[in-house]
């Protein structure tokens, strides 16, 4: 359920960083939103204690047919340890016995996710 963005953003003083951003998105139906915003917040509840951690942000908005839709989002520097992470959140939803994908299938959520890489666009 990992989906990362890298992009490399160069502040004032000229140094050049990469920042890796997970980006997962989810469109459901409005009776579950609740148990999948509390199982969105126990993960980045995890992400935040990690290494690396930059910020987050969690975004929705709601359809013309009712069903809802969640972004979220989590910015890590340069020195995260992706695989280390990955595994604490693994390690962290099985101490809760959570099965993402089943939690997934039984909320009947669409999920979105995947590897991205920034576009250049010109200019």
């Amino acid at each position: 359920m990992l989906s990362f963005i890298s992009l490399t953003a160069c502040c004032q003083s000229g140094v050049v960083m990469t920042s890796s951003f997970r980006i997962d998105r989810f469109k459901f139906p409005a009776e579950h939103r609740t148990a999948l915003l509390e199982a969105v917040a126990a993960t980045h509840e995890v992400l935040r204690t990690q290494s690396g951690f930059l910020r987050d942000m969690i975004a929705e908005r709601t359809h013309a047919d009712g069903r809802i839709e969640v972004q979220t989002m989590v910015e890590w520097d340069a020195t995260a340890d992706i695989p280390a992470i990955k595994a604490r959140v693994k390690e962290a939803q099985r101490a809760r016995a959570f099965d993402t994908a089943a939690a997934l299938a039984s909320w009947g959520a669409e999920a979105d996710l995947g590897w991205w890489s920034e576009v250049q666009t010109p200019s």
